[in-house]
């Protein structure tokens, strides 16, 4: 008795069954659990001595329907689609997990969306983009911005410490319920140091703030603490 290697008809894995056969017989594949037929090409004698190594095998597919139901994804279709669960899994855990961007050089400006939680140290970025939820957390980063250094709305909440933030524009825009604390950072700005609106929340500690034109521009539902902190230029509430 021996071991005959074939090909299943309907996923094209390779089977194994024996060669002890004089007549017909169901099989099942392992791997797509199509039921096949395996039976000699030519009548085999139930007796007397047999050469197996001259028999040729047929196999053919017998019944179909247990291949469907909860084994769907075949070998074949397996390797197919598995770059693209490796991708989709890279995705969700950038997202869900967060992102760590440390080390010398620049990004650029970072923007935050949904519930992630990106940490940037010893970074220099040319702004900072927070929205919808989205978790922040600078350490020793340089921002030098054009226009605004860091903006935050819906829920973002953004930690500051032992960083720069320079703006020619509003250094720091807060709205819709958004939050950023400030902590042994300096900033400073061209036009208005803090600009904030709906609900916001800055708190600015231990820290140097400065605006050429404006400290701080906020409307009666934001509020702004200071503790410890150094602020030079206008205030002026809506």
């Amino acid at each position: 008795m021996n071991d005959v290697y074939d090909k299943c008809p309907n996923c094209g894995a390779t089977i194994t069954f024996h060669d002890d056969m004089t007549g017909s017989r169901h099989y099942t594949c392992p791997y797509c659990k199509t039921v096949l037929t395996i039976k000699p090409e030519k009548s085999v004698p139930a007796a007397g001595p047999i050469d197996q190594s001259s028999i040729t095998w047929s196999i053919e597919i017998y019944d179909s329907s247990m291949s469907r139901g909860t084994r769907t994804i075949r070998p074949k279709y397996f390797l197919f689609f598995l770059p693209v669960f490796i991708l989709a899994a890279v995705v969700l855990m950038l997202r869900y997990t967060g992102i760590s961007i440390t080390g010398s050089g620049s990004p650029g400006r970072i923007t935050c969306s949904g519930t992630q939680l990106i940490s940037l140290l010893n970074k220099k970025i040319s702004g900072l983009d927070a929205g919808e939820n989205c978790r922040v957390i600078l350490n020793n980063v340089e921002i030098a911005s054009s226009g605004t250094g860091i903006t935050a709305k819906d829920n973002a909440n953004i930690t500051v410490v032992n960083s720069t933030v320079h703006a020619k524009e509003t250094a720091i825009i807060t709205r819709d319920s958004a939050e950023i604390s400030l902590v042994n950072t300096t900033i400073s700005s061209g036009g208005t140091a803090f600009a904030a609106k709906g609900k916001s929340r800055i708190k600015i500690i231990n820290s140097t703030a400065s605006g050429r034109k404006n400290l701080y521009i906020k409307d009666k539902t934001s509020r702004i603490r200071v503790v410890g902190s150094t602020l030079k230029g206008k205030k002026v509430e809506l």
